[in-house]
This record gives C-alpha cells, sequence and structure tokens, in this order.
C-alpha cells in the first residue's frame, strides 16, 4: 500500500473512531453544539476554513483513486473541500440543514457510521 496512504488511515481512522464513539455516547451535547451555532456563527467560518485546509492537504497529497483504501482518503478529502466551500459561502444554510438533522437518532447514526469507518480505516492502517 502506498505509504501516504497507509499514515492517513493511520491518522484519520483513530479520529473517526474516536468521534464516532463521541457522537454514540453523546448525542444530546452535539445536538446542542449545533444549537449554539447560531449564537456563535464564528464556529461555522472555523469549521469552513478547517474542512478546506485539512480537504485541500489531502487532495493534493493523496488524490489517488486505485484500491479502496486510496478511494476512501481521497473521497473523504474531495467531502471536507466541498463542505468547507459550501460552508464559507452559504453559512447560513448549511446552519439550517443541520438543525434540521440534529436529532438524536440522526446523530447516534452518523456515530455509528463513523465507529464502523474508523475502524475499518484502524484495520487497515495499522494491521494490513
Amino acid at each position: 500500500m502506498n505509504p501516504t496512504t497507509t499514515f492517513l488511515l493511520q491518522l484519520i481512522g483513530p479520529i473517526g473512531l474516536i468521534i464516532g464513539i463521541s457522537l454514540w455516547t453523546n448525542p444530546k451535547f452535539y445536538q446542542n453544539l449545533i444549537k449554539s451555532l447560531e449564537k456563535e456563527p464564528i464556529g461555522l467560518y472555523i469549521a469552513s476554513l478547517g474542512a478546506m485546509t485539512i480537504g485541500l492537504s489531502i487532495i493534493l497529497k493523496h488524490n489517488l483513486w486505485t484500491t479502496t483504501p486510496e478511494v476512501i482518503i481521497s473521497l473523504l478529502g474531495w467531502i471536507l473541500f466541498l463542505k468547507g466551500i459550501f460552508l464559507a459561502f452559504n453559512p447560513l444554510s448549511i446552519y439550517k440543514i443541520s438543525k434540521k438533522l440534529a436529532t438524536s437518532s440522526f446523530i447516534v447514526l452518523g456515530g455509528i457510521f463513523w465507529i464502523i469507518l474508523g475502524t475499518y480505516m484502524c484495520w487497515l492502517g495499522f494491521f494490513t
């Protein structure tokens, strides 16, 4: 496997797993966090800058589409970059969508998704 792919799997996998467990076990906290963005919109701006920076970094270093692990990493890079752009140009629209999706069951479902993806990425990065 490409060394950059392995590195990014080892970096993103544990973070995704930890975030997934946190989403799964603390959905009320994340509901309140999303609601607080209305009072403190600077959070959307910071999220936009972070998503664009991380996404573009992945794209510039790892825009590979051959193997399944490469596709996962590259796709995450593009998703983050595009998310950052949308947040920069449409912060209120993104906030309204996030607020509608901020139900406890949707947050738990997102947590389960990240637990599965994070575990898979850890397995690929550390054990294959």
